[in-house]
């Protein structure tokens, strides 16, 4: 794919973490990808400007959710198929905006905050006081997901939700290039998902995003915050690599009637 470098699926989950919370990511030394999906107008503005106006249909005052994982965003976008989701932009912004976002960034929900507050009660005051600021993001960490649209149950993906001024300067000046990959997304969709050839499935080669000690700390990423593994967690998605296939077929069938 032009101007994101791709790799097979199959060798890239060998290097990637199996259990716990990461970033992952596609990044240089300056610009880091993340994703989103819209519906064309908004989209095809966003390109032709290489930035996110109103005039195309963009809200500039709901919250947007930006996810760093293709993965995550062709499972909650149904590769480019679901209503209002069917452009899949990859937008590559700056590194210290990245990090500005992940450095403002409060747990959406207190199970994820434990490692930071001691009580709901504290939690929930740090939550009202960030939405008083003038920029607020929030951050959670959800299951990762294979191309057959099975959890990685081990590992968590993170996902951002951006709003107030954060999120003027997210659509603006932390742009460096928007990229329109639908085509690529389609037809990794219809060449090797629908088809179940994902031996010879590339996608945008992801790394774990290299953090600071105090933005790794503000995040709760690393062993001394992961929960104890619970005795029936399932296997890898690669182990598990026939079974996600008989999944895929079931909840095929099943979208089908």
């Amino acid at each position: 794919m032009q101007n994101i470098p791709v790799e097979l699926y199959k060798e890239q989950i060998k290097t990637w973490p199996e259990k716990g919370k990461h970033i992952m990511a596609n990044y240089d030394e300056e610009s880091v990808i993340v994703y989103q999906a819209f519906n064309k107008e908004i989209a095809e503005g966003a390109v032709k400007n290489n930035e996110f106006k109103e005039e195309n249909g963009y809200s500039l005052s709901r919250m947007t959710w930006i996810k760093t994982e293709f993965l995550w965003m062709m499972h909650r976008s149904g590769w480019g198929h679901k209503k209002n989701q069917e452009k899949i932009l990859a937008i590559r912004i700056k590194r210290e905006g990245f990090e500005k976002i992940l450095e403002l960034s409060i747990p959406t929900m207190f199970k994820e905050a434990t490692f930071k507050f001691k009580s709901k009660s504290e939690w929930e005051k740090a939550v009202a006081k960030a939405k008083k600021q003038e920029s607020y993001v929030c951050v959670q960490f959800d299951p990762a997901w294979n191309p057959l649209d099975s959890k990685v149950s081990k590992r968590r993906a993170i996902q951002l939700g951006l709003k107030g001024d954060i999120a003027s300067h997210f659509r603006s000046d932390f742009i460096v290039k928007i990229y329109d990959i639908t085509s690529f997304v389609h037809d990794c969709y219809s060449n090797h998902v629908l088809v179940k050839n994902i031996e010879s499935l590339k996608i945008p080669l992801e790394k774990e995003y290299p953090l600071d000690e105090n933005l790794r700390k503000h995040l709760g990423i690393g062993k001394e915050f992961e929960e104890p593994e619970k005795e029936d967690a399932d296997e890898d998605d690669f182990a598990n690599y026939q079974k996600d296939v008989k999944d895929f077929e079931t909840n095929q069938n099943q979208n089908q009637n």
